[in-house]
C-alpha cells in the first residue's frame, strides 16, 4: 500500500496561497458589512435623509368635485439644503372642481376623523383656479391611517 503525501507545492503554491487570501478577504468584507448593517441599515439611513415621505392617499368623488387627502412626513421647517432635519407629520387636502369655484379664493371646510373635527381653509392654487388646497402640518391629534374613517365637508 502506498500513502502520497502532498509535497511542498501544495502548501505553499499559488492554488494554496490565492485561497487563503480570498478567505480572508471574505471574512473581513463579511465582518465589516454584518457590523455596518447593524449599526445603520439602509432604510434607516435614507429614512433619516428624507425630506418628504408620503404614505398613502385617500380619494373620493362627490358630483363635480374630486378630492385626495394625502399623508406623510416632512422636515419642518422644510430647507432646500440637501440636509433632512426634524420630522413632522402632515396631511395634504385637495379639491378639485368645475367652473363653479373659479370665483372662490378660498374655500372653508371641516374634518372629521377618529372622532374629532377639526376647521380647516383650502386656498385657492394660483395657477390652476379650479384647485384648492392646503397643508396641514401637526395639527391633528391622532395619526390618519390607511384604515382611518375620513369626513370632508366644504362650506
Amino acid at each position: 500500500m502506498k500513502f502520497k503525501l502532498p509535497g511542498r507545492k501544495f502548501w505553499f503554491g499559488k492554488k494554496f496561497l490565492i485561497s487563503i487570501a480570498v478567505i480572508a478577504a471574505v471574512a473581513v468584507g463579511g465582518a465589516f458589512m454584518f457590523t455596518s448593517i447593524q449599526q445603520n441599515t439602509l432604510y434607516n439611513i435614507a429614512a433619516s435623509n428624507i425630506a418628504e415621505a408620503r404614505f398613502f392617499m385617500k380619494v373620493a368623488k362627490a358630483g363635480p368635485y374630486d378630492i385626495q387627502l394625502y399623508t406623510g412626513v416632512r422636515e419642518e421647517p422644510f430647507v432646500q439644503n440637501g440636509i433632512a432635519g426634524r420630522s413632522v407629520p402632515f396631511v395634504i387636502v385637495n379639491l378639485d372642481g368645475n367652473d363653479s369655484l373659479k370665483d372662490f379664493s378660498q374655500i372653508e371646510a371641516s374634518l372629521k376623523c377618529c372622532n374629532e373635527t377639526y376647521s380647516i381653509v383650502l386656498l385657492q392654487n394660483p395657477y390652476n383656479p379650479l384647485n384648492f388646497s392646503n397643508d396641514i402640518v401637526s395639527v391633528l391629534r391622532h395619526p390618519i391611517k390607511p384604515d382611518t374613517e375620513v369626513e370632508i365637508t366644504l362650506s
